[in-house]
């Protein structure tokens, strides 16, 4: 039986305060609750009117209220049904009362939960008030949203839907489910507030964010530091490694120093026995000699015959005097009749020499020629001759073939003669050594330089050797003459590289004074000074066949300067660290450099782009080389390796054997099979 809609309510009792009621059939009164955001208190429906604690719309709640009490009251007037004999039928009777009573336990609990819920709303009515009083005066009327619990939102959204049916359904099992205690608190908590959620989770992410950039800030920070801090052990244990190796040198120069005064003290004593011995033979000499003069004068002076006559006199004037010969001044002979052999004297001139029929000639000072650079546009043979048809150096099949202890320090460079296979290597310990390749048999040393010797270079003749040294020097050296014959003096720093120019007339060098400078082979002078560079110049290479000279400096830049003029033609910027070494392709289109952080760049001269760069470290790169077809670099590791790299097809292979940091890689010219390496541990080892 459907229900009849509730009426509204009579202004009377609006007036006097009371809330309205509705009458249902069956004499209960059905109290009218206003829509709220949560449940209002509801008390029995004896037939009182009922005080509801909200002024909002009617509550979802009412509904369900009406619901039960109309099928309350429908199920109480219904008509009776009678047998076939006129009698009420017993079972359906009984099962109309059991219906009765499961409604009015229902509505009993409902109504009780209604009374908890209206004396909690009570509760916070009167917090709000408080507030609100304690509040400045201008603060306007709030609205604030209280949180459903999870049982009062399903049936708000039940009965929103219309769906009453289930809404009987979950109100018998949650009514079970909350006398048997099987809820857990959760299950009774207020359903969470999505959108305060998402501000709160959205607050939460905005200051992570804040701590997240911080904290990048930071690791940049830290990180820039660790970098610089590398760096500076980097350099730090470059110098040490240097200074130890210095500090041996001086401990045997010391010890060898001490033996050698050990043994000039025993020449010395030996020398002082000798000495007085000699002392007391000169002074029983001495004695000797004055006793025989004595006796000799004694003797004269008993046999003294008498004194000459004037004519004596003047026949013993008349005695020619002989006269001892004298020796021509500088070299020259004198011009006389008997092939410049002096005459003797003769009775008639008196004792007196012949002169010279003419003055000696002197010698005509010879005019110093000057060397004069050659044109810039000459041919180069290697760049479409047999070297540009040379194959690359294969990586994968590289392997060692000789081992040779060369020096009793750290060998710092070795350079190819360019017609034979011999090999030149200088060291930390002022020497420098010729070796035959690839047997190993040493062919000649070298010794004339106080410091350290850095480099090495050969003429392009192969008739000389030029090393720059750590004592401001660089020394040219004559094979045929077997000694020094040129002293280049004129930096003020130690002296990193030196290399020929293709001609042979000139030479290159580079120094820690920041600069580098051309040297005329012919007058042994300063030809041209390049300056520019802000840090020390480590390296000099010449572009073959051309007046370029290419330097590498500590201030992460490579200089292309022209030798005629001393400018400077083009700058490579592009790595981040001091720039130790670099190489040119015999073709001369590309070279490639390497600095300390272990990169290796490789160069288009023309366009002064970058074509490759590989990374190598994180230990630095000493020195670099390539091979004949410019497509194969190797890179001396201080990591005790020797990197070999294809820069065409990437493969890379790392050569180990050595015990310590490799100063230098150099591959052979002359037949192009064989890479050689130098190590601080004094060894060179060949690679086939």
């Amino acid at each position: 039986m459907a229900a009849a809609a509730p009426a509204d309510p009579p202004a009377a009792l609006t007036a006097e305060g009371k809330r309205p009621s509705i009458s249902v059939p069956g004499g209960n009164a059905l109290p009218t609750l206003p829509k709220a955001a949560t449940w209002a208190a509801v008390a029995d429906s004896d037939g009182d009117d009922i005080e509801v604690g909200s002024t909002d719309d009617l509550d979802l709640a009412q509904l369900q209220l009406e619901r039960l009490m109309l099928g309350s009251s429908s199920s109480a007037s219904a008509p009776s049904l009678t047998g076939v004999g006129g009698e009420v039928d017993g079972d359906d009777r009984e099962n109309e009362d059991l219906e009765e009573a499961i409604r009015r336990m229902q509505q009993r609990a409902l109504l009780s939960r209604l009374e908890k819920s209206h004396a909690a709303e009570t509760a916070l009515d009167a917090a709000g008030n408080a507030a609100a009083a304690a509040a400045d005066d201008d603060t306007g009327p709030t609205l604030e949203q209280r949180p459903e619990v999870v049982d009062d939102f399903i049936r708000n959204f039940l009965v929103a839907k219309g769906m009453f049916q289930t809404l009987d359904v979950f109100q018998n099992e949650w009514y079970d489910l909350a006398q048997s205690g099987r809820l857990a608190p959760e299950d009774l908590s207020p359903v969470p507030d999505i959108y305060h959620k998402t501000a709160a989770l959205e607050e939460t992410v905005r200051v992570l964010r804040a701590e997240l950039d911080a904290v990048k800030a930071v690791a940049d920070a830290v990180q820039a530091r660790h970098d610089k801090v590398r760096k500076d052990r980097d350099f730090f244990r470059m110098h040490h490694s240097r200074t130890a190796q210095e500090k041996s040198r001086l401990q045997n120069d010391v010890k060898r120093l001490a033996q050698r005064v050990e043994e000039l003290d025993a020449a010395a004593r030996a020398a002082n026995a000798k000495l007085e011995v000699a002392v007391k033979d000169r002074a029983v000499a001495k004695l000797d000699r004055d006793k025989w003069a004595a006796k000799f004068h004694a003797s004269l002076a008993q046999s003294a015959p008498a004194s000459p006559g004037p004519e004596e006199t003047a026949v013993a004037s008349r005695i020619p005097v002989p006269m001892a010969p004298v020796a021509p001044r500088n070299g020259a002979r004198r011009p006389n009749g008997a092939g410049g052999r002096l005459a003797r004297a003769s009775p008639d001139s008196g004792g007196v020499l012949p002169t010279a029929a003419a003055p000696p000639a002197l010698p005509k000072k010879k005019r110093t020629r000057v060397n004069e650079l050659p044109a810039h546009d000459r041919p180069n043979p290697h760049a479409s001759g047999a070297g540009a048809a040379m194959q690359p150096v294969r990586v994968a099949g590289l392997r060692e073939v000789v081992t040779a202890k060369a020096h009793d320090l750290a060998v710092s460079a070795i350079a190819f003669h360019p017609r034979k296979l011999v090999l030149a290597t200088v060291s930390d310990d002022h020497t420098w050594k010729l070796w035959n390749f690839p047997t190993g048999d040493l062919l000649m040393t070298g010794e004339g330089h106080h410091d350290w010797i850095s480099d090495v270079d050969f003429h392009p003749q192969g008739t000389h050797l030029a090393t720059a040294s750590g004592d401001m020097t660089v020394k040219v050296w004559d094979f045929t003459r077997a000694q020094a014959t040129l002293k280049l003096r004129e930096h003020t720093q130690p002296v990193w590289s030196c290399k020929f120019h293709d001609t042979g007339a000139f030479l290159a060098s580079g120094a820690m004074d920041h600069t580098a400078k051309l040297w005329d082979l012919t007058t042994g002078k300063c030809r041209q000074t390049f300056r520019g560079h802000s840090d020390s110049v480590n390296n000099v290479a010449w572009q073959p066949f051309t007046n370029l000279l290419f330097t590498c400096s500590g201030d992460k830049t490579v200089s292309a300067w022209d030798a005629r003029s001393a400018q400077c033609a083009q700058t490579f910027f592009g790595h981040g660290n001091a720039i130790n070494g670099l190489a040119f392709a015999l073709a001369g289109g590309h070279f490639v450099s390497c600095d300390a952080d272990g990169i290796a760049k490789v160069w288009d001269v023309r366009a002064a782009a970058e074509l490759v760069s590989v990374d190598l470290g994180p230990h630095p790169v000493n020195k670099v080389a390539m091979d004949m077809s410019g497509v194969v670099i190797a890179a001396a590791s201080n990591d005790g390796t020797c990197k070999v790299y294809n820069t065409r097809d990437g493969t890379r292979r790392d050569l180990t054997g050595h015990r310590d940091a490799v100063q230098a890689c150099q591959f052979d010219h002359v037949q192009g099979d064989y890479l050689v390496t130098c190590s601080s541990d004094g060894t060179w080892k060949a690679w086939n």
